[in-house]
Parts: structure tokens; sequence; C-alpha cells
């Protein structure tokens, strides 16, 4: 379907939007983010644990 259509494989799509982006980077055609705008990620390294968690087989 795709070469009935003529539509690239997805890689070479990928890599093609890749190369326009880098593009639009560098000739400053990408709006640049405020610094205020940028969520620090607020993720733990350790999962919550529980102190009445019972583990069991319920099967």
């Amino acid at each position: 379907m795709l070469n009935r259509m003529k539509i690239p494989p997805v890689h070479e799509r990928r890599n093609a939007n890749k190369l326009l982006f880098f593009y639009k980077v560098v000739e400053g055609l990408v709006p640049a983010m405020p610094s205020q705008d940028v969520r620090q990620s607020k993720r733990r390294d350790t999962p919550k644990t529980f102190s009445d968690f019972k583990a069991g087989n319920i099967v």
C-alpha cells in the first residue's frame, strides 16, 4: 500500500523530520521557550512504600 501511494517508509520520514527540525533550530525559526514555562520533573527515584502492605499470592 505504501508503494502504491508513494509514501516513504517511517524511518525515512523520521530522519527527514529530524533534519527539518535541526534546520529550523539553526536558522532561528523555532521559538525559544521561556524558562518559567519549563517544568521540573517531580518524580522520585524510589517507589512509594506502604507500611500496611502485605504481599501474597492471590492465585
